[in-house]
């Protein structure tokens, strides 16, 4: 539901039909590995997120930086300016989408995933909020991370079956942008939570 990951539902699915009109098309098989693609990266960032705020939670300096962090994602939702990655690797991998077949598919869902990342991010951010609990394992964190990206892959799954349902899904507008508002002032209340453990850490 983010400006962000919203948009990129009908070029995926546009992606998927053009894929359709070949010859020896595996509608099922080219979804699961759209979807799997994404779910390797966005678990993979996601266990290496944890694992960092779960180390520097116990230093205060730390904590006021992570802080600081989900502060630049908050004041980014809130549109003052836009975080994103480098757009060299987006092109980079936009480019390898033409080549079609499973190659092309899993360059489709890396560039879906690096465009989303600016919303994606404070996502992962607030969860690695709930990590600092020092009775948080490693399978917890990667159980965790499971369950964030799957969440996130699982509509992309569907309406590349089913495209569609694209046709009954609300149009983007104004609406994303109260929702990101919302999202911006999660990242804050987790923002103050980090300076708040940083000061009675002091």
């Amino acid at each position: 539901l983010t400006p962000c990951v919203f948009p990129m539902i009908p070029i995926t699915v546009s992606f998927f039909l053009k894929q359709s009109e070949k010859v020896h098309h595996r509608p099922i098989t080219m979804a699961l590995v759209y979807c799997a693609t994404i779910v390797v990266v966005l678990t993979l960032a996601a266990v290496a997120l944890l694992s960092l705020f779960r180390e520097f939670s116990t230093h205060p300096i730390m904590n006021f930086a992570l802080g600081a962090l989900f502060m630049f994602f908050a004041l980014s939702l809130f549109g003052m300016y836009e975080s994103e990655l480098l757009h060299s690797l987006a092109r980079f991998t936009s480019a390898r989408e033409g080549q079609g077949g499973l190659v092309g598919t899993m360059f489709m869902a890396l560039t879906c995933t690096i465009i989303s990342f600016a919303c994606v991010a404070p996502f992962l951010g607030g969860f690695g909020g709930t990590n600092v609990d020092s009775s948080i394992t490693w399978m917890h964190r990667l159980l965790g991370g499971l369950a964030f990206s799957v969440t996130f892959a699982s509509p992309f799954f569907l309406l590349a079956l089913f495209p569609a349902l694209l046709a009954k899904m609300p149009k983007s507008g104004n609406w994303l942008n109260a929702v990101k508002v919302v999202m911006g002032f999660l990242e804050l209340a987790a923002a103050l939570k980090f300076f708040r453990q940083g000061e009675l850490i002091f």
